[in-house]
């Protein structure tokens, strides 16, 4: 069985201070004079649209000084924020395999290993062969024992990193399979809270109870600022025969909110027939 997204990071924590520790020459006085003299170079402004826009104009020669920045204003820290570069700098790695060494080597002379955890989580879902080879040389003999995560594409939706990763994914690639496996949050709409006859604690909801929301307002926060979510939710809804029902309706009810007039709402008696015909298929 494939680790999950959250055991895997246990592992990474220590590859990042493994990869880290590699060939860092030792600090001398003359080198420290040299960082302390340097004049700082401003921090690049607008981070998130820059990664949100990346796949319209891919520039990765602003990737480390963009690393530099978020480990200085404690972006990559942040872990609300951290599934979603995890995606993002997976896909950039996987566009850029001859920028891979040379990226790592330069930032780890300059990151912390705190701030590192997401770029080496990356390396891994880059599943790449630079990348490999760097996990090799950290993890030593543990490399035979070593079971990479699932595909950010097949990650499971019930995990909270998950859709995020998939946002990430897409910022760096403009993919439609990311947003065709974001829907597929839909499909636990009207799923129950627990299987019947078993027996849960009084207040407990499980997370995939929050996928169709979150799926929701993630897709609508994005179809205000990226029009290629919105067409690819269009061709989806024109083209895309294996939507369910609680897809196809959802999908429909976010183009009518962004587009009335080429997609008049549903009527109250449509939502109802739609919502039965989801339960039916569930």
């Amino acid at each position: 069985m494939k680790p999950t997204f959250i055991s895997a990071c246990q592992l990474f924590v220590f590859l990042s201070l493994a990869i880290a520790e590699q060939d860092q020459p030792p600090a001398t006085e003359a080198a420290a004079g040299e960082a302390e003299a340097e004049v700082a170079e401003p921090a690049i402004d607008l981070g998130a649209e820059w990664l949100e826009g990346y796949y319209l104009n891919p520039t990765p020669n602003r990737f480390v000084p963009q690393m530099k920045a978020w480990a200085e204003d404690g972006t990559l820290k942040n872990q609300v924020a951290q599934p979603a570069l995890i995606g993002f700098m997976s896909q950039l790695m996987r566009q850029n395999r001859d920028q891979i060494l040379p990226w790592t080597e330069e930032l780890n002379a300059e990151l912390t290993p705190e701030d590192m955890v997401v770029y080496h989580t990356a390396l891994v879902f880059s599943r790449t062969g630079q990348a490999d080879e760097l996990i090799k040389k950290a993890l030593g003999d543990q490399w035979r024992s070593f079971e990479r995560p699932s595909k950010i594409l097949e990650l499971t939706l019930n995990e909270p990193p998950t859709m995020n990763m998939l946002w990430g994914y897409f910022y760096a690639t403009g993919s439609e399979s990311a947003i065709r496996r974001i829907i597929h949050g839909f499909r636990y709409e009207d799923a129950p809270l627990a299987p019947e006859g078993a027996k849960i604690p009084e207040g407990y909801q499980p997370y995939y109870v929050e996928l169709p929301e979150l799926a929701r307002s993630s897709l609508w926060y994005n179809m205000q600022k990226q029009p290629k979510v919105v067409e690819i939710l269009e061709k989806f809804h024109q083209r895309d025969a294996t939507l369910l029902e609680a897809e196809k309706r959802n999908v429909y009810d976010l183009l009518a909110f962004h587009n009335p007039e080429k997609y008049p709402p549903r009527k109250v008696e449509e939502k109802e027939e739609g919502e039965a015909e989801a339960a039916k298929e569930g």
